[in-house]
């Protein structure tokens, strides 16, 4: 699994394992949950029911909470066959596979930002009916502790929830970093599906309501992301000329040893056919989130076919209306008053919609974002210096050499790691990328709290 013993997360895990020993123990227990949610849950199916995911509405509306959420799902782990257990809170899972005999088949454990997952080992240590105590506490999480983010819902998008949140939360991140949303606290209202269309307000209703009237007259489709590694882009971030698409390995073969690809940056990414999303506008829109005998409401779609195209969903396409058109809202806070050490506060913003604030530190058209948790930690007189005995060190790859003509930035993180038997304390690589165009979509606000992160802005070469 890759984590330490002592890694709450992994704790949290072993102690679901040995409350729900068995598939059908795990199976029963998931379905108390769904259950104890009554007609506020929301269940998703993806692929004809391989994965369920169930979610949760708001007390008093219709809007949904995208926080914790629960899935069962089929997995092949080692050519054989399983299904199981998962538990999601932002960047936290844990996940349990259960094999044909029932017993447990794998298990995982992923995500280190913030998150309530951990809460679980105290809780199940002390109860000694810890099936139950596990119940409780996933189904009376107040709504604050599901996150800030809301979601109005109308018609089920063929990706789901996630994919709605994602989109948003990219958007928003996007705005905030180009300086598009207001220097004070606001609620902030941002279409799900392309998240480009945005509002904002004094409240919630207000931001959506504004928001709304905006989305009638800028009908949205899903964000292509197209690009290669040979784009060639200007050095203020126009593109000149589209590269050659890469062509993808075939069976067998191996990928390029590349780069480019890093969640951090904006390299190649196959195109997706918007198309697909866009619906029949002459047909009036079909909800496809239905209701059964014990109240349970359920919207069924499909994941992605596959790696280069999609989606293939079970539900309608979504129409391209304002009405049909999934909005997320999260409240968005003011800058830090506080005078910074160095440099400017910044805000980012994580994966639930919580605004964090981060360290600016500016170098001309170069940065780096210091995360709160390290302040005290990092010398600020000295960073700079750090990081480039860091990065002489360590350096980050270089990748084919016939792209790095059109390289525009690269971005390279680091997190600082305690005294140990065998270095110094100090900060360490994390991560790094670069590529033809920046895009401030991966800058996470939970992951950067705990991070160093330097942009560096590459020059076009001159001809």
């Amino acid at each position: 699994m890759g984590k330490p013993p002592q890694d709450p997360l992994v704790r949290a895990l072993e102690a679901l394992v040995a409350t729900l020993p068995t598939k059908d123990a795990a199976r029963a227990w998931y379905e108390r949950c769904v259950a104890s949610w009554g007609g506020r849950a929301v269940e998703e199916t993806f692929n004809d029911g391989a994965m369920r995911q169930v979610v949760r509405r708001g007390e008093g509306g219709d809007d949904l909470l995208p926080g914790v959420s629960l899935l069962w799902r089929q997995a092949s782990i080692g050519g054989k066959r399983g299904e199981g257990l998962m538990l999601l809170d932002g960047l936290q899972s844990i996940s349990v596979v259960y094999g044909d005999d029932g017993a447990p088949l794998d298990r995982s454990a992923n995500g280190n930002a913030a998150g309530r997952l951990g809460e679980l080992v105290r809780l199940l240590a002390r109860e000694p009916a810890p099936a139950d105590a596990a119940l409780r506490w996933f189904t009376s999480l107040d709504e604050d502790r599901f996150g800030l983010a809301r979601v109005h819902y109308p018609v089920s998008a063929p990706d789901g929830l996630p994919s709605v949140v994602f989109a948003a939360v990219k958007g928003l991140r996007r705005a905030l970093f180009s300086g598009q949303l207001p220097e004070r606290a606001c609620y902030v209202a941002i279409d799900g599906v392309a998240g480009e269309v945005f509002a904002h307000g004094s409240t919630r209703d207000e931001a959506v309501a504004a928001c709304q009237r905006q989305l009638e007259n800028t009908p949205v489709a899903p964000r292509a992301e197209t690009g290669t590694p040979t784009d060639d882009y200007d050095d203020d971030g126009t593109l000149l000329a589209r590269g050659a698409v890469p062509r993808w390995p075939a069976p067998g073969e191996s990928p390029p040893d590349d780069d480019l690809q890093s969640d951090e940056g904006a390299g190649w990414r196959p195109d997706v056919d918007a198309e697909a999303w866009k619906g029949d506008d002459d047909a009036p829109p079909e909800a496809s989130i239905t209701e059964g005998p014990d109240g349970r409401q359920t919207v069924r779609f499909a994941l992605f076919s596959g790696f280069l195209r999609g989606p293939s969903a079970d539900a309608p396409a979504l129409p391209q209306r304002p009405e049909c058109t999934p909005i997320v809202v999260v409240p968005l806070e003011g800058p830090l008053t506080s005078p910074p050490p160095a440099g400017r506060w910044w805000r980012v913003l994580g994966a639930r919609g919580r605004t964090g604030h981060v360290l600016r530190i500016d170098r001309g058209h170069d940065f780096v974002l210091v995360g709160c948790d390290l302040l005290g930690l990092v010398d600020l007189d000295r960073l700079e210096a750090a990081l480039d005995h860091v990065e002489a060190t360590n350096p980050l790859p270089q990748g084919p050499p016939e792209y790095a003509p059109f390289y525009r930035f690269r971005t390279r993180s680091y997190r600082w790691t305690p005294d140990g038997p065998e270095r110094a304390q100090g900060l360490r690589p994390a991560g790094g990328s670069r590529g033809t165009r920046f895009d401030a979509a991966a800058l996470d606000g939970d992951a950067l709290q705990g991070q160093v992160l330097r942009f560096t802005k590459v020059w076009r070469p001159v001809t």
